[in-house]
């Protein structure tokens, strides 16, 4: 979550407006590339984090070699008209891997488990 919310510090705050967006991109695949280097993430978690640090790679490129003085201007290429779709599908897909559905699942079959003891051990018990 901290990398998440340093990549959007680094594009809201004014601090950080000196430099050009190709290099603010190549700070957001910094701030990822030392997430992906956490002991802690599964193989799946790295594959979601590579897909962020593909994107931001990318982003920066097409930044520096088509836009003008590293920041988008007139020549609006394929990945820039389609900025927003791209870092959304990204982060769903890294947020996917770390959400843990095995264990809401878990619980959730827990709490049925529970209202249907209720229901069978009262007479008087009315499910909702």
């Amino acid at each position: 979550m901290a990398a998440f919310f340093m990549s959007c510090m680094l594009f809201e705050m004014e601090l950080f407006d000196p430099l050009s967006e190709a290099s603010l991109y190549l700070l957001t695949f910094a701030t990822y590339s030392y997430v992906i280097t956490c002991k802690s993430l599964t193989c799946i978690q790295r594959m979601g984090c590579g897909t962020i640090l593909i994107l931001s790679l990318t982003l920066a490129y097409d930044a520096y070699f088509y836009g003008l003085g590293g920041v988008y201007g007139e020549a609006e290429t394929v990945i820039y008209n389609n900025i927003e779709y791209l870092a959304l599908c990204s982060h769903i897909i890294f947020i996917s891997t770390l959400t843990p559905y095995r264990r809401i699942g878990n619980s959730i079959g827990r709490f049925v488990d529970s209202i249907l003891l209720l229901s069978r051990n009262s007479a008087y018990f009315m499910p909702i």
